[in-house]
């Protein structure tokens, strides 16, 4: 298959370990063609071919286009999606994986894609969408606003369905002016990696958030209400852990410890979770949000903004809702994606003292809300049963 590459500002373009000319075409494979197409602008010879509703309804096969990275929202939800489909659904993947030491995630990267069957794409929009050379296409998109950005709506009405993880974010996709159909599907919790931990009493109560330490999860929020309510106690710490190497927010203060590190689950485990007390999680948007149901998971309860992802896990029993206002979401709009989003929350910094006090001055009634919190992923918040959803939504829609 020929594949012309679209004039770009650079002279080539790096892709799977090498470098082409973007003034050449290309030989190269429909999975291959597929793959570049991710991440350049192409220009396609794809043949038409038809829909084949028998390769679900009978093979129960898919072709699903999202990265596999384990150290990124996306990508661990990519991974889990994939891996907890298996065997009961026939994938074939697109997309990188990084740091995937499971066979049986990197078996279905070996599967050529069939462009008679349907394309799952679990990303947001990119400009290759458009060019989709499958008949069925699904997107699975979770969002942060109230307002979807104007550029993706035409693209994602080219679709055939889409999917999100909570409700806030169907009623923000259709009064953005999507009309295809949504369905609402759930994340879920690995328990051979995020399991119950018993918590050894320590001088210091420690309160831990967890991802990018930015605006969006509202870590302005965490450290200003922690130094108010905190002044000068010595026995209180805050554990901010990130993959990543930005955190404009943080201070100088010798009580708030900042891991800044890639580690796998295990250390995790041992140098987080068992560390914190009470998870705390201020966000002002969230699609879902892996780390407070992670969370709860471990036996800590968390402290949640009560508007959109968490709410779909939210149990009084084991979260304290953050109270909000909605404001408008600037640096959405101006700075990432330079149109329009709409609103998002604007945690209270004084409610999120009293919560954090409260937690505080009461250690035994969160160690009894920590056991509560592990119970209720085991029962309700396991991969192995909400991907049920997504496979009934796939079954809805193909």
């Amino acid at each position: 298959m020929k594949v012309n590459i679209k004039k770009e500002k650079a002279s080539s373009i790096f892709y799977d370990g090498k470098f082409y000319d973007t003034d050449k075409e290309l030989e190269l494979s429909f999975s291959e063609a597929i793959r570049l197409g991710r991440i350049a602008k192409v220009e396609t010879n794809f043949d038409s071919v038809p829909y084949g509703s028998s390769l679900w309804k009978n093979d129960k096969f898919i072709n699903f286009s999202g990265d596999i990275d384990l150290q990124s929202g996306f990508g661990n939800v990519s991974y889990y999606l994939i891996k907890e489909s298996l065997p009961e659904l026939s994938i074939a993947h697109v997309g990188k994986a990084f740091g995937v030491r499971d066979q049986g995630i990197h078996s279905v990267q070996n599967k050529q894609l069939n462009q008679a069957g349907a394309m799952i794409w679990h990303d947001q929009p990119r400009e290759n969408w458009l060019y989709s050379p499958f008949q069925k296409n699904i997107a699975i998109i979770p969002w942060e606003t109230t307002v979807v950005p104007k550029s993706w709506i035409g693209k994602i009405n080219g679709f055939d369905g889409l999917l999100v993880p909570c409700k806030q974010n169907i009623e923000a996709f259709k009064s953005s002016g999507v009309k295809i159909p949504i369905g609402l599907i759930k994340w879920g919790v690995d328990t051979e990696k995020f399991h119950y931990l018993e918590r050894q009493n320590s001088p210091a109560f420690t309160f831990g958030t967890m991802g990018a330490l930015s605006l969006r999860k509202g870590t302005d929020v965490l450290i200003q209400a922690f130094r108010e309510e905190f002044p000068t106690e010595k026995d209180v710490k805050l554990i901010c852990k990130t993959s990543y190497n930005n955190y404009p927010f943080l201070v100088k203060d010798p009580r708030i410890e900042v891991q800044v590190t890639a580690v796998g689950v295990e250390e995790l485990m041992e140098n987080f979770y068992k560390r914190i007390d009470v998870g705390v999680f201020p966000y002002r948007g969230e699609g879902f949000g892996m780390c407070p149901l992670e969370c709860l998971a471990t036996g800590a309860p968390v402290i949640i903004t009560g508007w959109s992802g968490g709410m779909e896990y939210y149990d009084p029993n084991c979260c304290l809702k953050l109270d909000y206002t909605m404001t408008d979401a600037k640096s959405f709009s101006d700075v990432v994606y330079k149109e329009p989003c709409g609103q998002w929350a604007e945690p209270s910094v004084e409610h999120l003292r009293k919560l954090m006090r409260w937690c505080y001055e009461n250690r035994e009634k969160v160690k009894e809300m920590g056991k509560y919190a592990g119970k209720h992923v085991q029962e309700k918040w396991l991969w192995k049963d909400t991907i049920k959803d997504f496979h009934k939504e796939l079954d809805k829609l193909l």
